[in-house]
């Protein structure tokens, strides 16, 4: 059985949010360019993923990656959007402080919970900052993983893989729910 889900990549400017989609997607032969191009608008990548939901059966996700602008004049647009997203990547580079922008663009998913949230702490070519946030801070409860196209690519795949099992896990959690109201 094949169940689609949206899965949004949203955060600020030149954080890698077109790279670490490409790479997702298989979609790049070269993990290390320097050209910037940014995305206009928004980009949608669609493949599909297999995964093990709670280590039980395998099911295909047919995945629809919408890989967004991290440009200001471009937000006005994805409210009307956000709320056909099953799950959110906030793409963040850990050396810039960026927790405003991310508070922000988070709220823009108010009916995602933590589950169906993930931060990818990207760092470029030769960088390797951590990421934090306050406790007090929203954002504090959403994961937080370190990425890089550059040591180890293949741990990005690996780490969005068992994200989208969780939010594939929350998103029909949440079907169910919508099912037994309907019946109630």
């Amino acid at each position: 059985m094949t169940t689609k889900l949206i899965i949004f990549v949203v955060g600020p400017p030149r954080t890698g949010k077109t790279a670490i989609s490409n790479h997702i997607a298989e979609l790049t032969e070269s993990l290390h360019t320097t050209d910037y191009h940014p995305t206009q608008g928004v980009r949608i990548l669609e493949f599909d993923r297999q995964i093990r939901p709670d280590g039980g059966k395998e099911h295909t996700i047919a995945c629809e990656l919408w890989d967004c602008s991290g440009d200001p004049r471009f937000h006005p647009c994805w409210p009307v959007f956000s709320s056909t997203a099953n799950c959110v990547i906030l793409v963040t580079s850990p050396e810039l402080r960026q927790e405003r922008e991310l508070d922000t663009l988070c709220k823009l998913f108010p009916t995602l919970n933590e589950r169906q949230m993930v931060i990818f702490a990207h760092n470029g070519p030769q960088k390797s900052a951590k990421l934090r946030f306050s406790s007090g801070m929203p954002l504090s409860r959403i994961p937080i993983i370190s990425t890089t196209l550059d040591n180890e690519p293949e741990a990005i795949r690996s780490e969005f893989d068992a994200f989208l099992a969780k939010a594939f896990s929350a998103y029909r959690e949440s079907r169910d729910k919508e099912e037994e109201n309907i019946m109630a």
